[in-house]
């Protein structure tokens, strides 16, 4: 536990899908916010380019438990220097 993955996120033109890049960490694979996959599913490597089934811009973590999401951002916001724009609570759901 205490581990997470971070994705920074970015739309394609259609809007469809979105190509995300691993920035931060030494990951622990777990849920996903807001994707169809899960990320041992897509067998996913720190720096390794991902896509996933997203419709909106932004910041996915994956994890199980709200700790380890505020260390994900807490992470996320040492590395670019500010708060992401785009995330809210509603893209933090619960694993289940």
């Amino acid at each position: 536990m205490g581990k997470f993955q971070v994705y920074a996120i970015k739309t394609t033109a259609d809007g469809a899908h979105v190509t995300g890049r691993l920035i931060a960490g030494t990951f622990t694979r777990g849920k996903s916010v807001h994707s169809a996959h899960r990320a041992d599913e897509m067998g996913v490597k720190h720096g390794e380019p991902v896509e996933l089934d997203l419709l909106i811009d932004g910041i996915v973590i994956y994890s199980n438990e709200i700790d380890e999401i505020q260390e994900g951002l807490t992470a996320l916001i040492r590395l670019r220097g500010h708060w992401p724009a785009q995330i809210s609570q509603g893209w933090i759901l619960e694993g289940g």
